[in-house]
């Protein structure tokens, strides 16, 4: 059983590492593809991604942290994502407090944004938006990423697999909790897509410092 953890450890480990690199591509591509016409959302950027990387990169005690430390995480993501679409993103968070202490792997809600805004944009002249929710469901945290864009066509698992971040995601998923969480995506009926995260709910003290 000690090996079993131990390997599974090691799995979550390699599965997060390869999240990081994606992830700072991304970013850095979107320094990119502003910073000849908009310098000042550029040089937001890199000291939000600055931020960001403190956070990432630094070591995580455990498997799994706070809700509340990942919005943070998320938060200063989404401020690399506010410069670069400027007033044609808007997102809404609807989270009540008995849910931040819930523990939920670190990096979890970084990638199902990033969908969104990636697949889920709607066009240049139409404005972004993207709700974020988490509740409790009994003994399980719910948690639900949306986006007004065109949905996917073809079968959720086959879009999964074609994401690095959905795909890395699915796998953590499924180390951390096997067949006791779900990942579904389903297009809304009012467009756009809808990601569900559902895993076991439980506690966990958020981390008191963020150096």
């Amino acid at each position: 059983a000690r090996l079993e953890g131990e390997l599974n450890r090691l799995r979550l480990a390699t599965l997060e590492s390869h999240l990081q690199p994606h992830f700072l591509c991304n970013a850095l591509n979107t320094v990119s593809s502003v910073m000849y016409e908009y310098l000042a959302a550029a040089d937001s950027i890199l000291a939000s991604l600055a931020d960001l990387l403190r956070r990432t990169l630094r070591t995580s005690p455990g498997p799994e942290v706070s809700l509340h430390d990942e919005l943070e995480t998320l938060d200063l993501y989404l401020a690399i994502m506010r410069a670069r679409f400027a007033d044609r993103l808007t997102v809404d968070v609807d989270i009540s407090d008995d849910v931040r202490c819930a523990a939920v792997p670190p990096l979890l809600l970084q990638p199902l944004v990033e969908n969104a805004l990636k697949h889920g944009d709607p066009g240049p002249s139409i404005p972004a938006h993207v709700t974020l929710r988490a509740r409790q469901s009994g003994g399980d945290l719910l948690l639900e990423v949306q986006d007004n864009g065109p949905g996917i066509t073809g079968s959720p698992e086959a879009a999964i697999g074609k994401g690095i971040g959905l795909g890395n995601t699915k796998r953590r998923l499924d180390h951390l909790y096997g067949d006791q969480h779900q990942l579904a995506l389903q297009n809304r009926s009012s467009g756009g897509l809808s990601v569900t995260v559902r895993i076991p709910f439980h506690r966990i003290a958020p981390e008191a410092t963020h150096e």
